[in-house]
């Protein structure tokens, strides 16, 4: 028996795919879901959600169990095995070449968001 695994994000990031185990960390620490979990709703905290092989870099949100459904809510989501250091370069001098007084409180955040990520790398 699988999880089926589905990753929504306020950018506009979506993931989905059937995965043994989710690894996610939560205020109280990391947890770890299996196929027949309890139901559970949580908060996430910034950092890695590991879905099987994969490894997805989050700011935070809230994770979702029901039903051997794994459902995660995040602002921001990359994943880390396609990322490379240039595009996170990229987008971060794309937000800085907008004028100080156009960038919108999310922009800022966004832009934080990635200078930390790019140290995760």
């Amino acid at each position: 028996m699988k999880l089926k695994f589905q990753l929504f994000s306020t950018d506009g990031t979506y993931f989905e795919k059937s995965v043994e185990k989710v690894i996610v960390k939560t205020s109280n620490g990391e947890i770890c879901i299996l196929p027949n979990h309890a139901k559970y709703l949580s908060d996430l905290i910034e950092g890695k959600i590991k879905v099987d092989g994969t490894t997805i870099y989050t700011d935070s949100g809230f994770v979702s169990v029901k039903d051997n459904e794994v459902k995660v809510f995040v602002g921001m989501a990359y994943s880390l095995d396609e990322l490379k250091i240039s595009d996170i370069d990229e987008k971060i001098n794309e937000l800085l070449s907008i004028p100080d007084e156009k960038k919108t409180p999310y922009i800022k955040k966004k832009l934080e968001f990635l200078k930390r990520l790019k140290e995760k790398i």
